[in-house]
């Protein structure tokens, strides 16, 4: 399964490639669009560094999750191995006196 830090940069890795195709053309064409490039190449930069902090970030929430559902789980588990062992202890305790 990727990670979000993984999907968020498969989706930068898009974008770049977008930008480049258009940086090509706007080589070629008019000084306006080559200034909107520029612009959109800043905002480009600012939503990586956003979205790496991000991405980082819910990976981060989500190990935290994995690892409370481990610990809880693990424990309940144990409880209920416990348990069972109780009731055979005590089940083979009844076959040998009865």
């Amino acid at each position: 399964m990727a990670t979000w830090k993984e999907k968020v940069d498969d989706l930068v890795k898009e974008l770049q490639q977008d930008r480049d195709e258009l940086r090509v053309k706007a080589a070629l064409g008019k000084a306006e669009l080559r200034e909107e490039l520029a612009e959109l190449d800043a905002r480009l930069d600012d939503v990586k560094a956003k979205a790496r902090v991000w991405a980082d970030k819910a990976d981060d929430e989500m190990d935290d999750l994995l690892d409370d559902a481990k610990e809880k789980t693990s424990g309940w588990m144990k409880e209920l191995k416990e348990g069972y062992a109780k009731l055979r202890d005590r089940l083979d305790g009844d076959e040998k006196t009865g």
